[in-house]
């Protein structure tokens, strides 16, 4: 199964994104994080990419919150916290973030802190599913191939299969 959708930020040169970070922008604040994460236009520098993620989180920008919930989930950068990686993916899968509803689905798939729950992984990935997100789809595809927490359904999972191939497609 793939693991966490790392969905990235919409692009913009480091100098806009720290403008419009410094000048309160969430979304700005998170582009500024990934940067630094990245090092893209700038060098790697983790801890700033984190603390600007957090700042992200913390002002409601969806892409933030999702971020955060995935340095959370894996906890290279910071302690891992399975519970407040939850959290902050569910305040960013409100918002619609489809990779913040596919990495639910994820938690909730392999049960991550949490008791398993194949019912919940089919409903985050379906919403993620509907935005195209590609982990998604393949996800449900094998869930209705096998028989995972849904009736075994061929023709289902062929369905949610061609969706997917589709969706590489379009995001090439």
């Amino acid at each position: 199964m793939p693991g966490r959708d790392f969905h990235g930020f919409n692009y913009m040169p480091l100098r806009l994104a720290t403008k419009a970070a410094e000048g309160g922008y969430p979304d700005g604040q998170a582009g500024v994080g990934t940067c630094y994460l990245e090092g893209m236009g700038t060098r790697k520098d983790s801890a700033a990419g984190v603390e600007w993620i957090r700042k992200s989180a913390l002002a409601g920008s969806a892409d933030g919150q999702g971020a955060y919930g995935i340095l959370l989930q894996e906890g290279k950068l910071i302690p891992q916290s399975y519970s407040e990686a939850k959290m902050w993916y569910e305040k960013s899968a409100r918002q619609g973030d489809r990779g913040s509803q596919h990495n639910l689905g994820v938690m909730y798939y392999e049960g991550m802190g949490i008791p398993r729950d194949y019912a919940q992984a089919i409903k985050w990935w379906k919403r993620a599913a509907k935005q195209g997100n590609v982990s998604s789809l393949h996800n449900l595809g094998y869930c209705y191939e096998m028989g995972i927490g849904v009736r075994r359904d061929l023709s289902v999972a062929r369905t949610y299969y061609r969706k997917e191939e589709a969706a590489k497609k379009a995001d090439n």
